[in-house]
């Protein structure tokens, strides 16, 4: 399941998706391009907003960019494109 398939499938567009989730519109779209990887808890909200159960947030990410070790806070950080074993590179 990715973020970009579960928006599209319900004829949101980010800005949507964004207001939903209580997130910026630019930040889908850094997630939905691999440029963002998000927080534990902007996962959360994006799951919530799609009324999708918490444990599958994870699952809104495209393989190999897992949102796994960063410590929770609302504070985003941008990085490189993800890769394999959700390291990012730069």
């Amino acid at each position: 399941m990715k973020l970009q398939h579960e928006r599209q499938a319900r004829g949101w567009s980010k800005s949507e998706l964004a207001r939903r989730a209580g997130l910026n519109h630019t930040t889908i779209g850094q997630i939905e391009s691999r440029r963002f990887k998000p927080y534990p808890g902007q996962l959360r909200k994006l799951a919530f907003a799609l009324g999708l159960p918490e444990g599958d947030a994870h699952q809104l990410l495209d393989e190999g960019c897992a949102a796994t070790g960063r410590p929770e806070t609302d504070r985003p950080t941008i990085v490189g494109p993800c890769t394999a074993g959700g390291v990012a590179s730069s």
